[in-house]
């Protein structure tokens, strides 16, 4: 072979034609590789397609739970303490997949709120001084422990507003009793809708709601007007007739929104809390706010504030002293509801026929502000109620209005929601996710928290 190359090189373009063996003998390497790099990439490909799909079916397979919670309440309420968790089997683009529903439960417990009554109103809002048609809805949610048989529901339209004949409907289609009252003036005496619904035997289970709708329509002018409704009900776990009451709601504005106008207010009382949701399990401290505001041509005394804290909430020490624009800066008197097992707080000077906290002119509104504490149950809504006793334009009538209970409620108001939620997690032939899903109700708003893949 030596000789061979020897000669060749010896003659004119010996050179080229090393160099040509050279290049071929490189290129069979070179060719083999490439074969088997493109059978590698060809391997490799069906194991990313596959895995691709694969994680597809399996974030394939959240959407499925959280479609399944959504439309079947009935689904993830048979998920208890003790059978938490329920599977599904889903097939996407050909591959199976197992998903695991793990319903969250953290203890606690909300029965002491009864039955809680709510009220919305649409539109919420109207051009001045044309007839205008509302609907209300009143919705009556069973918050205890047993059955509640509802006997009967007012709701005392604002000033100006009519009842429209024939539109109840929902929990009852009954004309309700309309009281008579004058419906001139935003400070009269407005009419009440009485509905007595005794003979109707509506029995709402716990954890249950029904919901009464009807319509009422007015020539408005210029105003906020507030609506206010009641329930009495026979409740399974208490031997006497109970009340729930809604606050000051359902407001519609109408022009420039002054002045206010509702069923016998002189004083409306209202409520904030901060925050209004909180992570199911995880202490949570929350900031309420009851303000009192005089909407009388007159000055009116605020004799006594309370608050009732829902269950479960435990008063801050020191916190409603801390503020300086507090009505009362003093320390609430503490007493626990037994019957409801609610911690109810009272501001009021001392003495057997104690003054006033202080007085509000027309249009003046001052806070209490105060702090509690909590750990939610999963699933449950926290409903705060907060009373303000107030006189007339009188200092020293503070003792019959104690004695009368006379002044503005906001009874299930300030509500606190802690959302359900579920651990899901789904297994693919070649691939994982889990993932935490909030569910808020009532709009059945889902966030996914966190999202892990493997």
């Amino acid at each position: 072979m030596r000789t061979i190359l020897r000669r060749l090189t010896t003659q004119r373009g010996g050179v080229a034609l090393i160099m040509l063996v050279g290049f071929i003998g490189l290129a069979v390497p070179i060719t083999i590789a490439s074969i088997q790099t493109s059978a590698q990439l060809s391997r490799n490909s069906r194991v990313y397609d596959s895995r691709l799909r694969s994680m597809y079916g399996a974030g394939s397979g959240i959407e499925v739970a959280i479609w399944q919670i959504l439309t079947d309440a009935g689904y993830y309420g048979a998920l208890t303490p003790s059978n938490p968790s329920a599977q599904l089997v889903v097939d996407t683009n050909g591959d199976t997949v197992e998903v695991t529903i793990n319903r969250i439960f953290t203890g606690g417990d909300t029965s002491g709120q009864g039955l809680v009554v709510t009220k919305t109103v649409s539109p919420s809002s109207a051009p001045p001084n044309i007839l205008t048609t509302f609907t209300y809805n009143v919705r009556v949610q069973n918050e205890g422990t047993g059955t509640a048989d509802i006997e009967r529901i007012w709701d005392y339209l604002p000033p100006r507003f009519a009842y429209v004949p024939g539109s109840a409907r929902g929990l009852t289609t009954s004309a309700p009793f309309i009281s008579d009252g004058e419906v001139a003036t935003c400070g009269a005496t407005p009419k009440e809708l009485r509905w007595d619904l005794e003979d109707e035997n509506l029995q709402v289970g716990a954890g249950e709601e029904l919901t009464l709708t009807f319509e009422a329509w007015g020539t408005l002018p210029d105003g906020t007007y507030y609506n206010q409704a009641k329930a009495r009900y026979e409740p399974s776990w208490d031997d006497d007739d109970l009340e729930a009451w809604t606050p000051y709601t359902a407001e519609v504005t109408v022009g420039s929104g002054d002045p206010k106008c509702g069923h016998g207010m002189d004083v409306l009382v209202k409520k904030s809390v901060d925050p209004d949701t909180a992570q199911p399990g995880v202490p949570t401290e929350f900031t309420y706010t009851i303000s009192v505001e005089n909407v009388a041509s007159e000055i009116r005394y605020v004799c006594r504030v309370e608050d009732l804290l829902p269950p479960g909430y435990t008063y801050v020490s020191g916190s409603s002293e801390g503020y300086a624009g507090n009505l009362s800066t003093s320390t609430p008197e503490m007493s626990w509801q037994s019957d409801s097992e609610r911690w109810r707080l009272r501001w009021q000077k001392p003495g057997e026929e104690p003054p006033p906290i202080t007085g509000l002119a027309p249009g003046e509104s001052r806070t209490q502000v105060l702090k509690a504490t909590a750990t939610l149950s999963a699933g449950a809504t926290y409903y705060n109620d907060a009373y303000g006793t107030w006189s007339t334009d009188d200092p020293d009538e503070c003792e019959d209005a104690l004695e009368g209970e006379k002044g503005g409620i906001t009874a299930a108001g300030a509500a606190v929601e802690a959302p359900v939620y579920f651990d899901v997690s789904t297994v693919a032939s070649n691939g994982t996710v889990q993932a935490r899903v909030l569910l808020s109700w009532p709009d059945g708003t889902v966030e996914i928290v966190s999202w892990q893949q493997q």
